[in-house]
């Protein structure tokens, strides 16, 4: 018998954005289609993107929560080393996401545990 395990809030969170890009993207097809206007068109389109913004960000910070535990736990310094290499490169993506996004994800219900910082510019200098 296949056991199946129960899926975290997260991945459910995850599965739900992407559905929901899914519709969206289903809606956009049939509005081409149909020769819908552009304007209901690009909403439609920013409402798949925002979607799907938001799924990578959950699955980022749930990357960085198991590479943390590595880092942490790990007896192996190569594999330390190489968590936290991923970690950095995850970084830098969470740092290009848009601050409305992740204001709408905790409006949402969606709090990272994992804060990311915008790093500093030469105006901060």
């Amino acid at each position: 018998m296949t056991e199946h395990r129960l899926k975290s809030s997260e991945e459910r969170a995850i599965l739900a954005r992407l559905r929901t890009a899914e519709g969206h993207l289903r809606a956009i097809i049939a509005m081409l289609e149909t020769d819908q206007p552009g304007e209901q068109v690009l909403h439609q389109l920013n409402a798949v993107q925002a979607a799907l913004r938001t799924a990578g960000c959950i699955l980022l910070h749930m990357q960085l929560e198991r590479s943390l535990e590595v880092i942490l736990h790990s007896s192996c310094e190569e594999q330390r080393q190489e968590e936290l290499e991923t970690c950095l490169k995850l970084f830098k993506q969470v740092t290009s996401v848009p601050q409305p996004l992740i204001a709408e994800m905790v409006e949402n219900g969606v709090r990272p545990r994992i804060r990311a910082k915008t790093p500093p510019t030469l105006a901060d200098s």
